[in-house]
């Protein structure tokens, strides 16, 4: 495992992503470190894809990934697929309302492993430890933005929307590094 110089000798940029995850960016986004500990606060926790494929190694922890489908759907269903980025000036496109989704498959991986997530499969993720640390490479994008599952009865909450700055991302690496599991 990285110390927190050797983190930070790495360059890159540091993000906080409202899913919970403190980002350290390297190689134009293609080369990332996840950082989830309690304190990178989880805004959204959506069901969502990825614009591009990614392998992901388990540095540090036990990372849970719950895998979706969408299943046909259903007036009454509150749940919609949209498309796009929530940056501001930005606007999702409705794929489809009144979605029904079903889980599909749902695995653990811990410290050492690693798995493959091609850029379509729609996922979510639960920490099964107090801290985890991932090593993602991404694979070249596949398309602009992800699509969510969105909750309709939900207000709509940005991932972006409450950025921290570098210095308080840096300081949630160093917590989540030290963070005993």
């Amino acid at each position: 495992m990285y110390t927190i110089d050797q983190f930070r000798k790495m360059g890159g940029k540091t993000m906080y992503v409202g899913t919970g995850t403190i980002k350290l960016l390297l190689n134009k986004g293609f080369n990332i470190y996840n950082f989830y500990s309690d304190k990178a606060e989880l805004l959204i926790d959506d069901i969502h894809d990825h614009r591009s494929g990614f392998n992901s190694t388990i540095l540090k922890g036990t990372l849970r990934n719950i895998l979706y489908k969408i299943d046909g759907e259903d007036p009454e269903s509150k749940y919609r697929l949209e498309y796009g980025e929530c940056k501001e000036g930005s606007e999702r496109v409705i794929v489809q309302d009144n979605v029904v989704f079903k889980e599909t498959c749902r695995f653990d991986q811990i410290e050492g492993t690693s798995y493959f997530m091609e850029h379509d499969v729609l996922h979510s993720i639960e920490l099964m430890t107090p801290s985890v640390i991932t090593h993602m490479v991404r694979n070249p994008l596949v398309k602009q933005a992800p699509n969510f599952i969105i909750d309709t009865t939900k207000p709509f909450k940005c991932a972006f929307s409450e950025p921290k700055t570098d210095k308080e991302c840096w300081e949630i690496i160093e917590y989540t590094i030290n963070l005993s599991n």
